[in-house]
């Protein structure tokens, strides 16, 4: 085993080494945060909300802007956290998976394990195996860390939060697995790495995006009427004072809106309610879909083990 992973290093060490980057970044970024927010004086500056201006010290101002100015800055950080957890495993792992098979060939080194009596699954399937095991443990520490820095914006258990799902937990190593599978089984049938790299990326990506349809679609089958934090917002419906559902123009049509008081109007007789799933059933919508990817991936896996298995390897 230590003579793979030191070959498999050896054949994708700049890779290797920016994946090892990241997941430092993300393992710094883990320490930090949490530091980061028991200095920061949330507590001081949501009671601030609720006081009279005249109250308001100027330290606590000051503090408060100090406060806002950091949010903001995590804030951003955590949009390209959240960019990089949908994107960035399924990338590695195509970028990974389409050199493992396509370069082996194209240096001529697959002849010998390929022509020596060696079981060519297993000889592939441990390859495969170390770098699922990289990705996979880069994906779960930015996923951490996406989790942690979204923190400020939903305050929601993960578990019982849709919040930016599709960026955090199991979501962001199931699509590594699929871009990881897609470039090794592009890798197998092209033999040859860059065109291994492009096929891999169409194919990842289709996947993906094919996966995201279908949970959507059953997000929207099993979309209800729901209350409090967490929850996947679809839409929304209007309620008069009687309990009818009713349009936002048959609500306009009712209020004037010639004057500054109609917001006002409009709020006291209608209520919005939030159509969409739950978050109780964060688990359920999560599952499934890390399920469909997870398939994707041992499908795809297993059509690059036949192609290797039947192919010359040159």
């Amino acid at each position: 085993m230590r003579t793979l992973v030191r070959v498999t290093f050896r054949q994708h060490q700049f890779e290797i080494v920016a994946l090892g980057t990241l997941l430092l970044i993300a393992v710094v970024g883990l320490i930090v945060i949490p530091v980061i927010w028991s200095m920061l004086p949330l507590a001081e500056c949501t009671a601030a909300g609720s006081m009279a201006p005249e109250d308001v010290t100027a330290e606590l101002m000051r503090k408060c802007t100090a406060l806002f100015d950091t949010v903001y800055v995590l804030g951003g950080i955590g949009q390209a956290f959240v960019v990089a957890g949908v994107a960035g495993p399924a990338v590695a792992g195509v970028i990974l998976g389409a050199g493992l098979v396509s370069k082996e060939i194209e240096r001529g080194t697959a002849v010998m394990p390929w022509t020596m009596g060696r079981s060519r699954r297993r000889w592939l399937l441990e390859r495969v195996l170390v770098i699922a095991a990289l990705v996979g443990v880069v994906a779960l520490a930015l996923a951490a860390l996406t989790d942690n820095l979204l923190f400020m914006f939903d305050q929601t258990p993960l578990d019982r939060s849709l919040f930016l799902y599709e960026a955090r937990g199991w979501m962001v190593p199931a699509r590594g697995m699929v871009g990881l599978a897609a470039g090794v089984l592009a890798g197998a049938i092209t033999g040859r790495a860059v065109p291994a790299l492009l096929v891999g990326a169409l194919v990842a990506s289709l996947s993906c995006l094919g996966v995201y349809s279908i949970g959507n679609e059953l997000n929207q089958a099993q979309a209800i009427e729901f209350e409090g934090p967490g929850g996947l917002s679809i839409s929304e419906i209007l309620r008069d004072p009687t309990g009818a559902i009713v349009s936002y123009d048959e609500a306009y049509a009712r209020i004037s809106v010639e004057d500054d008081a109609s917001w006002a109007r409009f709020q006291a007789e209608f209520t919005s309610s939030s159509v969409g799933v739950p978050g109780s059933e964060s688990r359920i919508v999560t599952g499934r879909e890390v399920l469909m990817l997870v398939g994707l991936a041992f499908v795809m896996t297993a059509g690059a083990v036949v192609v290797v298995e039947r192919r010359r390897p040159y």
